[in-house]
């Protein structure tokens, strides 16, 4: 898998009510963090992205992503909310841990779709969700990312 070495982690148990709340924190935090050159960009890079398909993985995990030239380094956002958030109507599917991926233009296709797919298949693991749901270190989190 390509190493994610940045990421963005949301501090604690998020309160947040809905996708879409939970979608703009993640954009304004990577905004805050100097990973876009344009937040209204990207988020629309990301809601494109959910109007193909909702973007829940299982276990209660949501993926979002997107890509562009408004990214200026690939990185993946974190968050943890409070209380499980509707994420796929069609399926009443909800998700309590998020991971937001924001791939640069420059890095492309190949690593949008190697990460998801890596990070994806993380995702089946119980240990990796037990680990990730327990985790509060940024570090930790990004070594099992990429172990």
């Amino acid at each position: 898998m390509k190493t994610i070495n940045k990421l963005v982690l949301l501090e604690g148990n998020e309160v947040v009510l809905s996708k879409e709340e939970a979608i703009k924190k993640l954009v304004d935090k990577l905004e805050e963090a100097g990973f876009l050159t344009s937040c209204n960009e990207f988020l629309e890079s990301v809601y494109l992205r959910e109007e193909i398909s909702p973007t829940t993985v299982g276990y209660g995990i949501g993926l979002p992503h997107g890509k562009g030239s408004c990214v200026k380094e690939s990185v993946v956002a974190f968050m943890r909310v409070k209380n499980p958030i509707l994420w796929n109507i069609q399926d009443d599917e909800k998700v309590k841990i998020v991971f937001m991926l924001a791939v640069s233009e420059e890095e492309g296709k190949g690593t949008h779709n190697d990460i998801l797919v890596e990070l994806s298949k993380k995702i089946l693991d119980s240990n990796f969700r037990n680990r990730i749901e327990n985790s509060n270190s940024i570090e930790e989190i990004v070594k099992l990312i990429n172990e």
